[in-house]
């Protein structure tokens, strides 16, 4: 019918001096908050032993702007909390 179409997106927020064990709490603290703010679901998943913010993005529905929405709000979220 058409061809598939799949967006995954890795992305990792790392702040200078913290360890990689305090990078992966940040990132996995990040994911929480942006699950309780409810604006978009995003998760965690590992690459390469490290701790990764990962948006998947299937919904055909789904915009150029509500992805960059998305990485603002997670921007913000880390900044916040960094």
């Amino acid at each position: 019918m058409v061809p598939a179409q799949l967006g995954i997106i890795n992305v990792r927020f790392c702040p200078d001096g913290l360890s990689a064990q305090d990078l992966n709490q940040l990132n996995t603290r990040i994911v929480n908050l942006m699950t309780e703010n409810e604006f978009a679901m995003v998760g965690t998943t590992m690459l390469k032993g490290k701790t990764t913010i990962r948006l998947c993005i299937i919904n055909p529905r789904t915009t150029e702007s509500d992805v960059e929405q998305t990485a603002s709000l997670l921007d913000k979220i880390a900044r916040e909390i960094d």
